[in-house]
């Protein structure tokens, strides 16, 4: 954490000819727990720091979504899912995608809301980045297309739509070292 803490600090301060970008917005540990009330499972403990300690508006597509979106989003799954008379996914069951899943090809197809799993962020086009909670591969992070999906293919995190999938799964901090990468 202390390196990517280094390395954003580096990055809010700007490059010579680009203008300074934010390092993040931290969120008050009072709001991570009311988030993790909210979704029934606790955040990877490498998330929740990373929330408290770096903040939101930091990362790929732009960043880690506020908990009030992502409350938000929880919600509309529910109600959808309620809607269309099927089960709601519980945020707190184990995430069903293993590793074994994921080194088969092609990638593993589930629906989206899924079981142990939560939208991080919006890549926009109805592309999503998604945070295993629990499970084998809690505090992985995914990449889907689709708001709302029976089938959709589950892949490991990547940062930019031209670049591939990752090889196996990839864990958030990670997926933000790989974004620092890129910068």
């Amino acid at each position: 954490m202390a390196d990517i803490q280094r390395r954003l600090a580096a990055l809010a301060s700007g490059r010579p000819g680009r203008p300074p970008r934010s390092s993040g917005r931290p969120v008050d540990a009072a709001a991570v727990r009311e988030l993790e009330a909210y979704l029934g499972a606790p955040l990877p403990a490498a998330v929740a720091l990373f929330l408290t300690e770096i903040g939101l508006g930091v990362g790929p597509y732009g960043g880690f979504l506020a908990p009030e979106k992502i409350r938000y989003e929880v919600q509309l799954d529910r109600d959808d899912c309620a809607d269309d008379g099927i089960p709601v996914p519980d945020l707190a069951a184990p995430f069903p995608i293993t590793a074994q899943d994921v080194r088969a090809r092609p990638y593993p197809v589930r629906p989206l809301p899924l079981d142990g799993a939560v939208r991080i962020g919006q890549q926009g086009c109805g592309r999503w980045t998604v945070l295993a909670l629990t499970g084998e591969l809690a505090g992985t992070v995914w990449d889907l297309d689709g708001e709302w999906a029976e089938r959709t293919e589950w892949r490991p995190a990547a940062h930019w739509p031209e670049e591939p999938p990752a090889s196996g799964p990839v864990h958030f901090l990670d997926w933000v070292e790989r974004w620092l990468d890129r910068q």
